[in-house]
């Protein structure tokens, strides 16, 4: 979840209070922009710490190497990104999670004192964030498109 958590500027962890109660009596206290932990839907033994970009019946425009432009998120499932989306195994790469694999909510960061509080909502270091993630999503989806599989093995594009 870098560079929302354990940013490069910090010389400490974050260390941070999870709320594990209000997901189990209810799914629906989940917003968009929580940060939260999931079981992976890969390897059941891994955990992941993302954010929620999406709920139940929005329409997300992916980005590689998803195989679909958009998709729309089915009943009880959410869509996960890391905030770094490029370097990110998130629902770009297995899609839409289920809810029921959320385990906690982030609500409290404790230390480091100066990143005492609320989580920061998602940073953007550029107001043309927006246009250079669907660029380079663009870029990578047709590369891949386009990449042929010889015989040899070689990727040639």
């Amino acid at each position: 979840m870098q560079p929302t958590l354990n940013p490069d500027s910090s010389p400490w962890r974050d260390i941070g209070i999870f709320d594990c109660v209000s997901g189990m009596i209810d799914r629906h206290t989940y917003r968009k922009g929580d940060i939260v932990v999931l079981r992976s839907p890969d390897n059941a033994k891994h955990k992941l710490v993302k954010r929620i970009v999406a709920l139940e019946g929005d329409l997300v425009h992916t980005l590689a190497p998803y195989p679909e432009s958009a998709v729309r998120i089915p009943r009880g499932h959410v869509w996960v990104q890391g905030d770094d989306p490029f370097h990110s195994d998130d629902s770009n790469l297995f899609g839409p999670v289920p809810a029921a694999l959320i385990e906690s909510r982030l609500i409290w960061i404790v230390w480091p004192l100066p990143r005492f509080g609320r989580p920061p909502k998602r940073t953007s270091d550029s107001r043309n964030e927006g246009i250079y993630r669907y660029a380079m999503s663009t870029f990578q989806k047709d590369r891949t498109r386009s990449a042929k599989v010889t015989f040899d093995g070689i990727v040639k594009y």
